[in-house]
């Protein structure tokens, strides 16, 4: 479009007169924001876990790397092996229980 006629458009908008909200305008607009800020609520178990997920995933992801740790420490640390350790506790709470 050509500039002048551009500018005409606007004049000519300038010209109209501006429109009047109606008188119940600000209740229906509260009424709006109400009626979308209600969040529905999840209905079942699995909706709630799966609004869960990014929690539970981030734990278990800490639980797996302090798992990870642990064991490598006691295998730079230590000159048996867990499970050897673990055999023995057992066998010594069986022996203590007779």
């Amino acid at each position: 479009m050509k500039n002048s006629r551009i500018r005409r458009l606007f004049e000519a908008a300038r010209a109209e007169p501006t429109a009047e909200p109606t008188a119940d305008f600000a209740g229906r607009v509260a009424r709006a924001i109400q009626r979308e800020s209600r969040a529905p609520e999840p209905v079942s178990v699995f909706d709630t876990l799966a609004s869960l997920f990014p929690r539970l995933a981030w734990a278990a992801a800490l639980v797996i790397g302090l798992c990870l740790v642990v064991e490598f420490y006691f295998s730079a640390h230590s000159s048996t092996n867990l499970s050897i350790n673990l055999a023995v506790v057992a066998e010594q709470w069986l022996f203590a229980a007779n």
